[in-house]
């Protein structure tokens, strides 16, 4: 019955990452956890078991708290695709295409769904950790708001601030807050905590204190930065450039960053596997000479397979597979190996046709049912998010792992060239070490993925609650919950 919402003073201040940290710490801490977020924007997506569709940050921040992914812990998402329009999903189903206008004048009808989502995972939790989106004080989007304060209010949520140091401007940020927020918002408004610090801590005394004579709030903690928290998957592909590349590694792996790409965090296993110089090629930047290439997914399949014909990046393709290099496409990506990606209904916004690169003898019709599909075998993990069906000869030589087959994927006659649907495809150790190994043979890695990802959650949890009043974030909780039984008694 007991919450907790953590929001941030500005975008990218760290909520996502200390939501699942602090879901761990109170997991380990004996309580039943599970995170919350009314509304996302992102095209890093994850499948649940149910063959919903919600934020890759919610599914990680479920894996933190060791309950199993559900899309009730973010009822609202935001898909950005070209020309201005998102794909919205709400409850985990497609349901239509929208304009920032347009969404705006729907928020508030939202709200019913949003709140029926909350009130179900509080029903089975001891507390829900909730997380903002954005910033709570964007003064043109407050109206109606589902997100911030506007649901904070309606479940009368405490909140703290999350306000970042690398970023700069965190005190000027914190006092902006404040001041912009109603006087109820600023009674569930219990204090802040700074994070990404470096340096001194004890240079912040003074500001602390300064700050105090302006807003009446205390600081529940100050984060260090946790040089490990990279190894953790991003939000969404805005991270991409913060990703830290291996130079000395011996193979080198070029991955297309479409200007939609989706699903970014398809490639963790690859930046952070020091064997490997894995880079993401910028836009106009030329793909130079790798062992291998990856097209990844895409939420703009055919806008995006025309740019990479405009960009040059075909050509360099092309000449790569010419060579012989080793190259993969997931879900978009694949789709974009083959002869052509249909879209005879207009599921991208206009009756379409896109030339392929031709190096997988198959072609890809656009529908309108979104395929959802979570694989979970003992052989592969991931999912599947995509609305085309492809069909050809070589998909009748699918991709295999374990001389397993993957469904809805392609093999070209020489091995070299292949295409999946499968998200998570290098998450899965054996199917990431079989393609690496197919550039070449002498590849060797000792990096496991998720016993990796669950290492670094144990570390950085425990790391954390020696940074902030972690005693003082229980009997909030404490708090909460009393009050939340007081109010449904009365």
């Amino acid at each position: 019955m007991s919450c907790l919402m953590l929001q941030g003073s500005g975008s990218n201040a760290g909520k996502t990452f200390l939501t699942a940290l602090l879901a761990r710490a109170l997991y380990h801490h004996g309580m039943s956890v599970v995170p919350f977020k009314p509304q996302n924007m992102s095209n890093n997506a994850f499948v649940t078991k149910e063959g919903k569709e919600i934020g890759r940050a919610q599914a990680l921040q479920a894996f933190a708290a060791n309950v199993e992914a559900h899309h009730d812990m973010n009822p609202i998402l935001l898909k950005p695709e070209a020309d201005g329009y998102a794909q919205l999903i709400v409850g985990g189903t497609a349901s239509r295409r929208v304009t920032a206008k347009e969404y705006h004048a729907l928020k508030k009808s939202l709200m019913p769904t949003v709140l029926a989502a909350f009130h179900r995972l509080q029903k089975n939790h001891d507390a829900v950790l909730i997380e903002g989106a954005g910033s709570p004080a964007e003064i043109n989007l407050r109206k109606h708001d589902i997100a911030n304060m506007g649901f904070a209010c309606a479940v009368q949520a405490p909140v703290l601030l999350i306000s970042d140091m690398e970023r700069g401007g965190a005190f000027a940020a914190i006092a902006g807050c404040h001041q912009l927020f109603s006087s109820s918002e600023r009674q569930l408004l219990k204090g802040y905590i700074l994070n990404q610090m470096r340096g001194d801590v004890s240079l912040l005394d003074g500001a602390m204190a300064e700050l105090k004579n302006h807003v009446p709030l205390d600081c529940w903690g100050i984060v260090p930065h946790f040089e490990r928290a990279r190894y953790l998957p991003a939000e969404d592909s805005l991270a991409l450039t913060q990703q830290n590349t291996h130079p000395k590694g011996a193979l080198r792996i070029a991955i297309m960053r479409l200007p939609h790409i989706a699903n970014s965090d398809d490639f963790d296993p690859l930046i952070h596997d020091d064997a490997l110089d894995c880079r993401f090629v910028e836009h106009g930047d030329a793909i130079g000479d790798v062992d291998g290439i990856i097209l990844p997914g895409s939420k703009a399949v055919c806008a995006d397979l025309r740019y990479v014909w405009s960009s040059g990046w075909a050509y360099d393709i092309l000449a790569a597979a010419r060579r012989g290099k080793v190259i993969l496409g997931l879900c978009g990506g694949y789709q974009m190996l083959g002869d052509a990606i249909d879209d005879p209904l207009a599921i991208e916004g206009k009756k379409d046709s896109v030339t392929g690169l031709g190096l997988l003898h198959c072609r890809t019709t656009l529908h309108q049912d979104k395929t959802l599909i979570q694989h979970h075998t003992t052989v592969l993990q991931g999912y599947e998010i995509h609305h085309g069906i492809t069909q050809g000869d070589d998909c009748h030589r699918p991709l295999l792992v374990d001389n397993t087959p993957i469904s809805s994927s392609a093999t070209s006659r020489d091995g070299r060239i292949s295409g999946c649907y499968l998200h998570g495809y290098f998450h899965n150790d054996a199917a990431r070490i079989a393609w690496l190994k197919s550039i070449n043979p002498h590849y060797t890695s000792e990096h496991l993925h998720y016993v990796a990802t669950d290492t670094i959650l144990d570390e950085l949890s425990q790391q954390l609650t020696t940074h902030i009043a972690f005693d003082g974030i229980i009997s909030l909780l404490q708090e909460n919950k009393r009050s939340s039984s007081e109010r449904l008694s009365s």
